[in-house]
C-alpha cells in the first residue's frame, strides 16, 4: 500500500526531526559549558598582550593632586611593570592629558586621581575596547575572536596597582599586595525577555506529529472493522457496543503512554527540563493522546470505506498539524477559542508557555499555578470530553438501533397496521409438527418496516415460525426478500415493529445478554 508507506517514511522522518528538537534545545547548555575557561594570571596577559608591543602604546598618562607626585612613582614601580617598556607621564590637568593623546596618540591609558586619594578615574585606549554588537547574541557568549581579554587583560593590571598603593597609603600597610587572574564566564541575561517565535512554534508542531500518525492507522482500522461488520459480530456473541471503542482507547492509550515516555526520557537524560516540568508535559501529552484517539472515533463516523478514511484522515491531520501555526499569528484570545475546538491548539498553548519561560529562566516557581498552563489543561479536558459525546451522538445517528451506546430511534414509526390474528401469506409453506417437544426458537408475527425520504419499504411482513432442537433449518428467499433483516432482529441487532423472538422460552429484548452468549451467527 503506497499510502501506508508513504506515512511510515514521514513518521521516520518526522522522529528524526522530533530529535533534532531535542539537540536545539541543549545547544544553550553545551554552549555554556564549552565556552567556560580556566582562570589565568593576569600579569603573564599584560605582558605578552599585543598592544604593548605597538610603538603607540608606551605610556601611562597621570592627573594626580598636588603634593602626591610621588604616587606616580609607586604605582609604576609595581612589578607588573617591570618587564615592560611602559613610562610614565604627569599632566597638570585631564584637559592638557586629553590634549596630548589627541595630538601624540602614545597613551595607552589615562588615570585622573581625585584629591581625596579614595577614587580615581582610568580610560583605557580606545582601539582595545572590545565590540559591544558581540554581546547582543542571544544566548551567545564573547568568543575568542574578540578583544575582550586585550582590554581586561590591559585595564585589570593598572586598575590593580592603582588599588594596591591607595590602599597602603590609607591603611600604612606597605606589605599589602593585589593579584588578580583573568577567566571566561557565560554571558549573564539581561532583563529582556525572549519572546516566543515561529522557529519555536514549527519545533512544537514536530513535537506533537509522532502523536498524529497512529491516529490515521486508527481511523483506517475502526471503518474497515465496521465493513467487515465486526461490531455486529461482537454484539450477537453478547459484547456492549462499548467494548469496541474502549478495546481502541485502552490499547492506543497504552502505546501513547510508551511513546510519552520515551520522548521524556530524552528531555530527563539530556537536562531539558526540571523534574517538575515534564511531570506536567507528561500529563498534558498523556491527555492530549486520548482526545485524538477520542477525535478518532468521531472523525470514523463519517466514512463507509476504509481506504477512503485513510486518506481523509490522513490529509485532514496533516492540515490540523500545519495550522497550528496559523495561530503563531493569533492572538492569546484566538487561541484560547481554537483550543476549545482543536486539542493541538490547546497543547501548543501549553508547550509555548513553558518555552517561554525556558526561554526566560523563569521555571523555578509554581509552575503547578500557572494561569496559562492550567487554561491548557482545562482545554485539553474538554477537548476529550466533547470529542468522546460527540462521537457517541454521531455514531447512535449512524448505526443501527441497539449497535451504539445510545439510541434515539427508541420509538420505530410505522405506516403500516399489523393484526396478529391474520394469516400469515407463508403459513401454507410451513411444515407442520407433530411432536410433543416445545420448540427452541419462536418467532412470533415479526415485521420491520423501513421508512426513508422517497418511500416506506415492508423489509419483513408478519413472519412467525418455530424451530426446535437439533433441527436443521433454513431460511431462504430472493436477494431483498428480508433475510438479513430477519437474522438481525432474532440476534437483537435491530429491532422489529412488531412482534417479539422467544429462545427457550425468553424473550429476545428483555433477555439479550444471556440469549447471545449461546446463540452464533456467521456474518458474510
Amino acid at each position: 500500500d503506497k499510502s501506508k508507506t508513504l506515512t511510515e517514511v514521514v513518521y521516520v522522518v518526522f522522529t528524526g526531526l522530533v530529535i533534532d528538537l531535542i539537540n536545539d534545545f541543549l545547544k544553550d547548555n553545551d554552549l555554556i559549558l564549552n565556552n567556560v575557561t580556566n582562570t589565568t594570571d593576569i600579569n603573564s596577559l599584560f605582558i605578552s598582550n599585543p598592544l604593548l608591543k605597538t610603538e603607540n602604546a608606551l605610556n601611562i598618562g597621570f592627573v594626580v593632586p598636588e603634593k602626591h607626585n610621588d604616587i606616580v612613582n609607586t604605582i609604576m614601580n609595581n612589578t607588573i611593570f617591570q618587564n615592560t617598556t611602559l613610562k610614565a607621564m604627569t599632566f597638570d590637568s585631564d584637559k592638557s592629558m586629553e590634549n596630548y593623546y589627541n595630538n601624540a596618540h602614545s597613551l595607552i591609558a589615562g588615570v585622573i586621581i581625585n584629591p581625596d586619594l579614595l577614587s580615581y578615574t582610568l580610560r583605557v585606549d580606545g582601539s582595545s575596547i572590545p565590540d559591544p554588537s558581540l554581546l547582543m547574541n542571544k544566548g551567545d557568549l564573547l568568543t575568542v575572536k574578540d578583544n575582550s581579554t586585550n582590554y581586561l587583560s590591559i585595564f585589570t593590571p593598572i586598575q590593580m596597582a592603582i588599588d594596591q598603593v591607595l590602599i597602603q597609603l590609607k591603611t600604612g600597610d606597605n606589605n599589602l599586595e593585589i593579584a588578580s587572574s583573568i577567566g571566561r564566564l557565560p554571558l549573564l541575561k539581561s532583563n529582556h525577555k525572549e519572546e516566543f517565535t515561529f522557529l519555536d512554534a514549527y519545533n512544537v508542531m514536530i513535537f506533537m506529529f509522532p502523536f498524529f500518525l497512529p491516529i490515521i492507522q486508527i481511523i483506517y482500522y475502526i471503518v474497515s472493522e465496521n465493513e467487515k461488520n465486526i461490531k455486529s459480530f461482537l454484539m450477537t456473541i453478547g459484547m456492549h457496543p462499548s467494548s469496541f471503542w474502549f478495546s481502541y482507547l485502552i490499547s492506543n492509550t497504552l502505546y501513547f503512554a510508551f511513546l510519552i515516555i520515551i520522548l521524556t526520557a530524552f528531555l530527563f537524560a539530556y537536562h531539558v527540563f526540571p523534574f517538575k516540568v515534564l511531570f506536567i508535559i507528561v500529563v498534558h501529552l498523556f491527555i492530549f493522546s486520548i482526545s485524538l484517539v477520542s477525535f478518532s472515533f468521531l472523525f470514523s463516523n463519517f466514512f463507509n470505506d476504509s481506504k477512503v478514511a485513510y486518506s481523509c484522515a490522513d490529509f485532514f491531520l496533516s492540515f490540523i498539524s500545519f495550522s497550528y501555526l496559523f495561530f503563531y499569528f493569533c492572538s492569546r484570545t484566538v487561541k484560547i477559542i481554537g483550543g476549545f475546538f482543536i486539542s493541538p491548539v490547546s497543547l501548543g498553548f501549553v508547550l509555548e508557555r513553558i518555552l517561554y519561560l525556558k526561554k526566560n529562566s523563569d521555571l523555578d516557581g509554581n509552575i503547578f499555578m500557572d494561569k496559562d498552563i492550567l487554561i491548557g489543561l482545562g482545554m485539553l479536558i474538554w477537548n476529550c470530553i466533547s470529542y468522546f459525546v460527540l462521537a457517541i451522538i454521531f455514531d447512535s445517528i449512524k448505526s443501527e438501533e441497539n449497535q451504539s451506546f445510545i439510541s434515539f430511534k427508541k420509538n420505530l414509526k410505522s405506516t403500516f397496521t399489523y393484526d396478529d390474528q391474520a394469516q400469515s401469506p407463508y403459513e401454507k409453506d410451513i411444515e407442520e409438527y407433530h411432536g410433543s417437544e416445545t420448540s427452541f426458537v419462536e418467532v412470533k408475527n415479526i415485521s420491520r418496516e423501513f421508512i426513508n425520504k422517497k418511500k416506506n419499504f415492508l423489509a419483513v411482513n408478519n413472519v412467525s415460525f418455530k424451530a426446535y432442537k437439533d433441527e436443521i433449518f433454513y431460511i431462504l428467499g430472493h436477494n431483498g426478500a428480508g433475510k438479513s433483516t430477519l437474522i438481525k432482529i432474532m440476534t437483537g441487532l435491530i429491532r422489529a415493529n412488531h412482534g417479539c423472538v422467544l429462545f427457550d422460552g425468553d424473550g429476545l429484548e428483555k433477555n439479550a445478554t444471556k440469549i447471545r452468549h449461546n446463540i452464533g451467527t456467521y456474518h458474510q
